[in-house]
């Protein structure tokens, strides 16, 4: 039995515990009938809201930016992802909409 764990282990621990985060977001604001893709872009916002995107991080520190100010660029971030969510739900019921429609003109 080793003492430490790998970066492997590591790595499948921290997925994990951020797998269920995300599963008791969705529990907690009844997201269960969505889509796989959008289930991914609801994933990019949690990260944004918590600042957990490396790649933003490494900016941040690059650029110098004040901290208020990067807070407010990753909430708007954040914002610009959920609005592709809504467009999504939107398109979907539009083309729920459009079959009904066709299914009402044809009885």
């Amino acid at each position: 039995m080793a003492l430490f764990a790998t970066a492997e282990e590591k790595e499948k621990k921290k997925a994990k515990k951020k797998e269920q985060k995300f599963n008791q977001l969705v529990e907690r604001y009844h997201l269960t009938d969505m889509d796989y893709e959008d289930y991914e872009l609801i994933k990019n916002v949690c990260d944004n809201m918590t600042g957990t995107t490396l790649m933003e991080l490494g900016v941040a520190l690059s650029l110098s930016t004040k901290a208020e100010d990067q807070i407010k660029i990753d909430r708007l971030a954040s914002l610009q992802e959920q609005n592709w969510i809504i467009i999504n739900q939107l398109g979907r019921l539009n083309k729920n909409i459009k079959e009904l429609i066709e299914l009402n003109k044809k009885q």
